[in-house]
């Protein structure tokens, strides 16, 4: 009887109590216990199930669920409160969160293979409404389509979490457009084909991208307007007609990033900022420049980038009413030009480049010609001259005399390809490069920098050695690392 009883409690406790408790994937956001996961353990009261062209007239439960977005649409909007929508098959609706959504966080999340939106022509596949009851919204593992405006639409929330995203803006202005929302995270996001800018955002508190590709977008990959911080990281940006990523923030970090410009104008543009951070990044083909600090303030910290063949590597201008400090460490400044290896990526000095540049840096033709703009510059790697105010260019100890790069080299990096900036052995770069392995601990591929690193994005490491053993008359190699 005593084991009777201690089966029949385990089953309770098991069946009952974990599911809450979070052994099924429960997680709390602010006063609404959201889950993570879309099982038949779900909390019945909280979650509904839809399932693309299944047909209306289920319950919304795991085992009969709806058949369309309309009857979700209308469920959140009544009591009990619905706080996680579990979605799997292919709906050609759009699922428009209403204003009088009841919950105040909400997880929308597909299953078992995820699920497809095809909006089937309205302007969002999905989207927010302004000043509703919403304050925090998860998206998790969807594809999204036919929608004529945006993919993604959120107004006015605390936060948004967006991951394993995939969107197809065919014939629309923007993939993901944000307005208002003090907490943006979006992750594993892959969009493409957007006609203005993938992701567009205006009056943000925290923005951050990771993990993420945007190719084909239009004018942007992405476009921020009066953001507070804004961070990208580990991120491929391509086929954009202007800029990769228009950043007008205060604060920006730029990290294990590759900016492919395919000989279109900028790389970066950052607008008032007063802290900036770009480190592990690859930014190549850009016609006019592959980074620009533009009207900033306080400090620039460029460490360990990889430029290639760009106009202008680094455009560095002030502009507020504060002195910019320029920080340029371990950098390769690389130009492809076949004409000769000097006169490309040099460093420029005029805010209207006429010929391409490692640094434009704004104004300065002399070491004490702009006093508000205090480079420095050292541990780095070129392959171009030194130009100044738009003039013939100078030499590279010339450029040294004035105070800068001291410790900096000059000759190829020994790129792999035009396209890959990782380099190859052999690399005057591999261990020049001064340890700054607190501020970019790893390299672009999330490689562990040595004590000894490598100018440039790519930590290359040392060259395996090979030593040769004899064994009963036998000879074996063995390669260490």
């Amino acid at each position: 009887m005593r084991f009777l009883h201690a089966t029949f409690f385990f089953i309770i406790t098991y069946f009952l109590i974990l599911p809450v408790a979070g052994a099924w994937g429960i997680y709390h956001s602010g006063s609404i216990t959201l889950s993570t996961t879309c099982t038949s353990f779900n909390p019945v009261n909280t979650t509904v199930f839809a399932e693309g062209l299944a047909g209306p007239g289920g319950d919304g439960s795991y085992f009969n669920p709806y058949g369309s977005l309309a009857e979700v649409i209308d469920r959140l909007a009544q009591n009990p409160i619905v706080d996680t929508v579990c979605l799997k098959g292919t709906f050609t609706e759009a699922l428009s969160l209403p204003y009088d959504i009841q919950t105040t966080s909400l997880a929308v999340l597909g299953y078992q293979g995820g699920a497809t939106i095809d909006a089937n022509g309205a302007s969002y596949a999905l989207s927010s409404s302004a000043y509703s009851n919403l304050q925090n919204l998860t998206i998790r593992a969807l594809t999204l389509q036919g929608f004529s405006y945006a993919g993604v639409s959120i107004h006015d929330l605390d936060t948004l979490v967006a991951d394993t995203i995939t969107i197809d803006a065919s014939g629309a202005s923007y993939g993901i457009y944000l307005y208002g929302v003090e907490e943006v995270t979006l992750k594993k996001i892959t969009l493409a084909h957007s006609s203005y800018a993938a992701i567009s955002g205006q009056d943000l508190g925290k923005f951050s991208i990771a993990t993420s590709s945007l190719s084909d977008v239009g004018h942007y990959a992405v476009t921020l307007n009066y953001t507070d911080e804004a961070t990208v990281q580990t991120s491929q940006f391509a086929g954009y007609d202007y800029t990769g990523l228009d950043l007008e923030a205060d604060s920006v970090t730029l990290n294990r990033n590759t900016l492919s410009g395919s000989g279109h104008y900028h790389g970066l543009k950052i607008h008032g900022a007063t802290s900036t951070l770009i480190t592990n990044n690859f930014v190549l083909d850009h016609t006019v420049s592959g980074v620009d600090v533009g009207e900033a303030e306080g400090s620039v910290y460029l460490f360990n980038n990889s430029f290639s063949n760009n106009k202008v590597a680094a455009k560095l201008n002030g502009g507020g009413p504060h002195a910019l400090y320029p920080i340029a460490y371990n950098n390769i400044f690389y130009s492809n030009d076949s004409q000769s290896a000097y006169d490309e990526n040099a460093f420029h000095a005029n805010t209207e480049a006429s010929e391409e540049s490692n640094f434009l840096l704004s104004t300065l033709s002399s070491p004490t010609d702009n006093p508000d703009l205090l480079l420095t510059s050292d541990y780095n790697l070129f392959y171009g001259a030194v130009t100044v105010d738009n003039a013939s260019p100078i030499t590279f100890s010339t450029w040294q005399t004035w105070g800068y790069d001291a410790h900096s080299l000059t000759g190829n990096p020994l790129f792999a390809s035009t396209s890959n900036l990782h380099i190859k052995n052999g690399s005057p770069a591999i261990d020049k490069g001064l340890n700054l392995s607190l501020w970019v601990p790893q390299d672009i591929d999330g490689q562990s920098r040595t004590t000894l690193l490598d100018i440039g994005a790519d930590e290359k490491g040392k060259s395996p050695s090979t030593f040769k053993f004899i064994v009963g008359g036998s000879a074996f190699a063995k390669t260490f690392d």
